[in-house]
């Protein structure tokens, strides 16, 4: 079944894109993805942009006369009064040992992109990164750089505290929302 695309069209009659263009686009493009739509349609005296959301690829299979294989049966558990052993079905095979208990995520403070763009831990590809894991920063401290359409804009710490994880590796496409950083406040 196709999915349903949303269209929205918006003429204003304004003066021509000014140096803040860019945060306006910024926002349009961020409500675009908040209201769902998947094409934007936008003019002004001078000015015309389109936006339109890439749809999900679709997998289409492929017949070929190669034999289909053959997969191996489910394995059922059954209860036993003792949660230490584990009994299996007659002629069942083989068991798996009981899955891991899960680790709980520690709860570092997170700093997010405001915006998106490509991800840079460095000034330039020859510089060194502004931080590294375990560096201590303070609030306003420069911790990468996010380019969006051809800006640099500089993501810069919140809060005090220790760069305990970089989520992202540099040169890679983040979206609005992505958490960067994992930050231990300082308490």
């Amino acid at each position: 079944m196709a999915k349903k695309q949303t269209t929205a069209r918006v003429a204003k009659n304004t003066a021509s894109p000014d140096a803040s263009a860019f945060d306006k686009v910024t926002q349009i493009i961020g409500l675009m993805g908040e209201a769902g739509l998947a094409e934007l349609d936008l003019e002004s005296r001078g000015f015309k942009m389109k936006l339109r959301r890439h749809a999900t690829p679709v997998m289409i299979p492929t017949v070929t006369n190669t034999p289909m294989p053959t997969i191996a049966p489910f394995v059922q558990p059954v209860p036993t009064s003792d949660p230490g052993v584990i009994a299996a079905t007659p002629n069942a095979g083989v068991i798996s040992p009981p899955p891991a208990p899960k680790k709980a995520e520690p709860t570092y403070h997170h700093i997010v992109s405001p915006i998106a763009g490509t991800f840079y831990q460095a000034p330039s590809p020859n510089s060194p990164p502004f931080v590294k894991e375990g560096d201590t920063v303070t609030q306003g401290q420069t911790l990468c750089i996010i380019e969006a359409m051809k800006q640099m804009n500089e993501i810069k710490a919140d809060a005090d505290g220790r760069v305990m994880k970089t989520l992202i590796n540099n040169s890679t496409p983040v979206e609005k929302g992505t958490v960067l950083f994992w930050i231990d406040k300082k308490k």
